[in-house]
């Protein structure tokens, strides 16, 4: 959750300034030093949730929260393919980059993401020719293959 944005939900909004609401595991540096969030705070969470989805493992696995927001702050995430030697070299640059620690590094858009994920699912690896290496041969049904024990969880919302 990184910015409620039109009406507000009756008296009070769910948010304030200077609160924290999310997954401790899923914040971004600029969440945990309470600045300025923007969609692509969202990016580097979705970043964290494909991640996790691919390698079954949490990306930061900090003892407490301080641990883990350090981590987040300091430590690069390992890479997918150290875990899944299946993973396309395509699909883990489209990870990195959400998972960019400065947000003028990730996706500036939702938008600019699906379209890199639609050319890694569809085997033609990133626009504008990046991500070279192994080729993404096979990466839509890798990343089916990943996302099929996540898709079958049952639904249990955070906010309710």
């Amino acid at each position: 959750v990184a910015k409620l944005s039109g009406p507000s939900f009756g008296p009070s909004m769910l948010t304030s300034e200077g609160q924290m609401l999310g997954t401790p595991g899923s914040m971004a540096p600029e969440q945990i030093l309470g600045r300025n969030v923007d969609a692509r705070t969202d990016i580097y969470a979705l970043g964290v949730t494909l991640h996790e989805a691919l390698t079954g493992m949490t990306l930061f696995g900090g003892q407490n929260a301080v641990v883990l927001m350090k981590q987040i702050m300091e430590d690069e995430p390992e890479r997918v393919s150290k875990t899944r030697s299946d993973c396309p070299a395509a699909l883990e640059a489209v990870i990195l980059k959400c998972l960019a620690k400065s947000p003028a590094n990730r996706y500036v858009t939702a938008a600019h993401l699906a379209r890199d994920l639609e050319g890694v699912l569809a085997g033609g690896g990133l626009a504008g020719g990046r991500g070279r290496g192994r080729k993404a041969h096979g990466a839509g049904s890798a990343v089916a293959l990943a996302l099929e024990p996540v898709a079958r969880r049952p639904y249990s919302p955070m906010l309710c």
